[in-house]
């Protein structure tokens, strides 16, 4: 289930609630998404948390795999290379082998392909584990396991290969793990998308892990039930909120052991004020306010004097630079002021006024002689001449006004340098020695000379006597200031920190409060959503234990998931009668095993699961002789959808199958000299039933009558199941997958049908030239056909041969080449 669906599945429980602060439910949602929402949900302007759009999920086929084969070469009990072929559809395979034969070297390099370990090595010593190479070949080790993957589309399968191998003298955890779709480019395990399905989902279950589904404790057991409920984003979010809750708890409690410190000074302290703040803050409702007036004394003159000293302390003059600067620009304008002489200013001025008169009247009087001197002519080259001398002189006059203008600007600076030294009256009460120096070094330059060119050298010089009477000012009141902060300074410090983490503490108890009740209603929600899923889970395990219970006086009630962190349990009842008691304290081992497999079988078959096989290694070990019967009904019932593989060192399950003639292909696993592996076949589902009709025609203790009604019904089974087993394997090999193969085989059920899809992978091709190819074909066919509602008087051991060979012949066509229906 994806993390939207849990979310709306909250957003539904939050509709539901009219009690729940809204507040609380945004906090909770955005628990839900990630710290960083979390934590914006703690500010002052937290953003709106909105409820997703609801999406119809599509109903796309799940990717699906089933094993083809396994191949294994120097790893374990297996030397050479040896292969385990197996049908990749629904149905029941065993694989028998004593111990040592083995036979459960496959099932670990299947699991080792997939996860890169194995649960039974895990919790071993370094020196197992490093006993992982067959001694009889040690090098060029290597498992694969190859898959029938079914993909998106749901009709066609294609080859997948999960592999390791190691490099010669690579350790057991050196493998190089990979697996490639066919056609495309290889990957790994994480790259199939299978590491959480795998972890989720886990389809492989050993006699050690059903063990060990008790041993490894509490906290184990309830995580491995939780992970199949997917709630890891419910899990995620109270993680989340703890962590809130923590950090927003540390200033209250920061706050209460600096509240103690500080009563702890103050007890032993001789100042008044020292008693009103023990008052202020001795039980809750704490007065702050005036806890923090006490420590900071804001209307006693002593601090008022204090305050008065800290400013003069914190004096700031203009810098002796900044000073110099200016009076450097105030001399070079005098300078060039000087170059210029104020007489000659003067008549600059005036000769410029005169000749503009002149050359005003020369217009209306061209030619004239000068009306002034009554010498010379004022004519066109007179203006001209007269205009030059206007000019030239204006650009003298401006330079001079902008020299002018300069020292003016240099004047203003001054003075504002000057305002800027303030008046610094003493204390009340105060005497500082240096006062009076720094009060004659401000007049004096505050009086400036009335000759401007004397004002730089009386700057410079009163700005040296300021700074040198300031910096003895500023020093006195400091060391004055601090001699007046006594003893209360660190008290009144103190105090005003603990204000400062009592404030900080409040404000964080508002956000606390709040994740407090998220945490709370999150809690609930949890359990509620853990309840929904888990009923199903419950439901099956309960079927499964009532088959697997055989001759168990416990009857198995509910599986509950209590508690949280270290406390966290798997809590299973049960009853004995009338008497209702905790399950798992008064069951055998074999009872404890059994109990575990039907825990165990739910998660490993969950829909949701891409793993269409399910492999078992020596479920039945501990397993008492009256649960085998019950345990292969289970097997029954899983193997309608998947392949269900068993690996079992003794013969009890084969013979449990056989005496219940139930569909299955069993095989068997031998070791011999130097580690070689062979898998021979048993007896096929056909043969059995094949013996099954034999053991009927000799068994003398049923009637004649009895036989003719059922052994047609044998026949049809022997017949069917040998097609049904042909026509499978020739499909996977052409990649159809099996879901579609057993949708087509359901669809035909006449018997003549369906060998013919075994033979030519056509409906529509008749077998009527197969059949009579052989003798024996015809007679067994027509047998299966037309006797099985109407009985047969054919009771005799020539029709049983017939029907042995016509299997055998429908078998033998698993070799010819597959045609796709």
């Amino acid at each position: 289930m994806d993390a939207s669906t849990v979310e709306n599945e909250i957003w539904d429980l939050i509709e539901q609630d009219p009690n729940l602060d809204e507040e609380v439910a945004l906090m909770v949602v955005a628990a839900l998404r990630s710290d960083d929402e979390l934590t914006a949900q703690f500010g002052d302007d937290a953003p709106q948390v909105t409820r997703p759009a609801t999406v119809a999920a599509a109903q796309a086929t799940p990717v699906t795999a089933y094993i083809r084969s396994v191949t294994v070469r120097g790893f374990r009990g297996i030397g050479p290379e040896s292969t385990l072929e197996l049908n990749p559809f629904p149905g029941i395979t065993v694989v028998s082998g004593r111990n040592g034969s083995g036979k459960s070297s496959f099932a670990e390099a299947v699991e080792f392909a997939l996860t890169g370990t194995s649960y039974r090595w895990k919790e071993r010593s370094k020196h197992w584990q490093d006993s992982w190479r067959n001694i009889h070949q040690d090098v060029d080790a290597a498992v694969s396991v190859r898959f029938a993957l079914v993909r998106d589309d749901g009709k066609h399968a294609t080859d997948l290969i999960v592999a390791a191998s190691w490099n010669d003298g690579a350790g057991l955890y050196d493998a190089k793990l990979w697996a490639q779709i066919h056609g495309e480019s290889a990957t790994d395990v994480a790259g199939l998308g299978w590491d959480q399905p795998l972890d989720i989902y886990r389809p492989i279950l050993s006699y050690e892990e059903v063990g060990g589904v008790f041993e490894e404790g509490q906290a184990a057991f309830y995580d491995r039930i939780n992970r199949l409920l997917a709630l890891t984003q419910m899990n995620d979010a109270e993680a989340r909120l703890a962590t809130a809750l923590k950090e927003l708890k540390k200033p209250a409690a920061e706050a209460e052991q600096a509240r103690k410190a500080m009563r702890a000074h103050l007890e032993s302290a001789d100042d008044p004020r020292a008693a009103q703040v023990l008052a202020y803050t001795k039980r809750r409702p704490f007065k702050v306010d005036d806890a923090e007036a006490a420590a900071v004394g804001t209307g006693s003159s002593a601090a008022q004097t204090v305050s008065r000293l800290r400013r003069i302390a914190a004096v700031e003059l203009p810098t002796i630079a900044g000073v110099g600067a200016l009076t450097a620009q105030l001399r070079e304008t005098l300078a060039a002021e000087a170059d210029s002489a104020g007489s000659l200013f003067d008549a600059l001025s005036q000769r410029s006024t005169l000749l503009q008169a002149a050359i005003d009247w020369q217009r209306d009087h061209d030619g004239e002689t000068c009306p002034v001197c009554g010498q010379g002519t004022l004519d066109a080259q007179w203006r001209e001449q007269a205009q030059r001398q206007i000019a030239e002189s204006r650009q003298l006059l401006g330079e001079q006004q902008e020299f002018q203008r300069a020292k003016h600007a240099a004047q203003e600076g001054i003075r504002a340098l000057i305002a800027k030294v303030p008046e610094l009256p003493a204390p009340d009460g105060e005497q500082l020695p240096a006062l009076p120096g720094y009060a004659a070094a401000r007049a004096t330059l505050s009086a400036l000379p009335a000759d401007v060119a004397a004002w730089p050298d009386h700057v410079d010089n009163a700005f040296l006597l300021i700074h040198e009477a300031a910096n003895v000012l500023t020093n006195q009141a400091r060391s004055r200031a601090d001699e007046l902060d006594d003893a209360w300074a660190p008290l009144a410090g103190q105090i005003l920190g603990w204000v400062e983490l009592h404030r900080k503490a409040e404000h964080a108890n508002e956000r606390l409060t709040r994740a407090s009740a998220a945490q709370t209603w999150l809690r609930h929600a949890s359990t509620t959503l853990r309840e929904r899923r888990l009923a199903p889970i419950v439901q099956r395990t309960r079927e499964i234990w009532a088959r697997l219970r055989q001759e168990s006086d416990v009857d198995l009630g509910t599986v509950a998931l209590i508690g949280a962190g270290n406390r966290r349990r798997v809590d299973v009842t049960g009853s004995i009668g009338d008497h209702e008691l905790g399950a798992m304290s008064v069951m055998s081992q074999g009872e404890l095993h059994a109990l575990a497999l039907a825990l165990f079988i739910p998660r490993a078959t969950a829909e949701a699961s891409p793993f269409r096989f399910l492999i078992l290694d020596d479920p039945i070990q501990a397993m008492d002789p009256a649960k085998i019967d019950g345990f292969l009904g289970e097997l029954e019932e899983l193997a309608k959808d998947r392949q269900v593989i068993v690996f079992s060192h003794d013969d009890r399950l084969p013979t449990a199958i056989r005496n219940a003639s139930v569909p299955a292909e069993l095989l068997s696993v031998r070791r011999s000299t130097g580690s070689m592996v062979t898998v021979t076949t048993n007896a096929s589902p056909a043969a059995r039933y094949v013996d099954d009709a034999i053991a009927l025609i000799k068994d003398d203790g049923v009637s004649d009558q009895v036989k003719k009604k059922a052994l047609p019904g044998l026949y049809r089974l022997a017949v069917e199941s040998a097609a049904k087993q042909v026509y499978f394997r020739k499909q996977a090999t052409l990649g159809v997958d099996p879901e579609t193969s057993e949708s087509t085989w359901a669809a035909h059920v006449r018997t003549k049908t369906r060998v013919a899809l075994a033979i030519y992978g056509d409906t529509k091709s008749s077998i009527n030239s197969w059949m009579a190819r052989r003798d024996h074909r015809g007679p067994s066919i027509r047998f299966c056909a037309g006797a099985v509602h109407d009985g047969t008087d054919d009771l005799t051991m020539a029709s049983i041969k017939r029907l042995q060979m016509t299997v055998r012949d429908i078998l033998a066509e698993a070799t010819t080449p597959a045609t796709a229906t």
